[in-house]
């Protein structure tokens, strides 16, 4: 078994992009989208002789204090062999001011015996939900939510429109500001959403009344998903159900784009007691359960510490600066 890093685009997304529920977060592109922001990002591989059986993005992120860590968004993806990815690691990435290393692994959990790992609450949410585009359309309504299915029919009975067309960024960003200012959520600069678009193979899906747009979304598709990853809703003419009809034509997009899941992105599990659950996400989880599809749980996120000394030291300053 061989860690060694991958610098060819095409070995490296056909890889990643093979994996059931392939995740955009692995993607080449998504890669290079970080390095806009000054994050270095090495792409590992690990080898079972020519054969390759895992992966694993690392970014690097900077913490202040002269302390940084390294970071694998929703990975590693295909094998995990933990001990390998850390030797190579130490051995080739460290410097002396990263303190850790995070991953998400998609199912497989790592095991005590490799190291002082902690389980740590996740950047990404821990659990999605997923429809299985394999379906008829007529079995995906069926299986939704009585009140989501009537809140869609009501909508197509509207005049609304969807659009997959390229629209001025700056509209859908308006939109957006609109939303965060009524659910009190935090968004991104608007320069983070534009090079993403510029970057990373990515759309904006719009439904529209009278030339007005009052829902959207930022979607990327990879692999096998289609992924539902920002989205906006305007105040007014919240009679008409748009989100329910933008997510509808969207799923309907992805089916004859030929994905076979579409994600609807992060929603809270069912037990309240369980360490991913967040109180805030209780709307958009009912919300986006009404559209019926299953929850996908990954592993979570774990920390394994390279200086158990300063890790100590950043926990108890992340617990005064709340730094991440």
């Amino acid at each position: 078994m061989e860690c060694r890093l991958v610098d060819d685009k095409e070995q490296w997304d056909k890889f990643v992009a093979g994996q059931s529920r392939a995740q955009f977060l692995q993607s080449w592109e998504w890669g290079e989208f970080q390095k806009e922001f000054g994050r270095r990002v090495w792409r590992a591989g690990v080898f079972d002789e020519a054969e390759q059986i895992g992966a694993a993005q690392i970014i690097e992120h900077h913490l202040g204090l002269g302390m940084g860590y390294l970071y694998c968004p929703r990975g590693p993806v295909g094998e995990l062999h933990l001990a390998e990815m850390a030797e190579f690691i130490k051995k080739g990435v460290i410097n002396y001011g990263h303190v850790f290393f995070r991953f998400e692994p998609l199912s497989c959990h790592p095991e005590r015996s490799e190291g002082f790992i902690v389980r740590v609450p996740s950047i990404q949410p821990t659990n999605t939900l997923l429809l299985d585009l394999s379906k008829s359309e007529e079995q995906l309504l069926a299986e939704m939510h009585q009140k989501t299915r009537y809140n869609i029919r009501l909508a197509e009975k509207k005049e609304l429109e969807f659009s997959d067309s390229k629209i001025g960024f700056d509209v859908f960003w308006r939109l957006m500001k609109e939303t965060a200012r009524r659910d009190k959520i935090k968004l991104h600069t608007k320069k983070y959403y534009q090079l993403m678009l510029q970057i990373v193979s990515c759309q904006i899906l719009v439904a529209n009344y009278q030339n007005k747009m009052l829902a959207g979304g930022i979607f990327i598709g990879f692999g096998d998903t289609f992924t539902y990853v920002h989205g906006a809703s305007a105040n007014e003419h919240r009679d008409l159900m748009a989100p329910y009809f933008m997510h509808w034509r969207a799923i309907q997009f992805a089916k004859q784009n030929g994905y076979q899941y579409y994600d609807f992105g992060g929603v809270n599990p069912d037990d309240e007691k369980d360490f991913d659950f967040r109180t805030s996400w209780a709307g958009i989880t009912r919300f986006k359960r009404g559209f019926g599809g299953e929850i996908f749980s990954f592993a979570g996120a774990y920390e394994l510490p390279f200086q158990p000394k300063m890790y100590k030291l950043f926990q108890q300053i992340k617990k005064i600066r709340k730094l991440i």
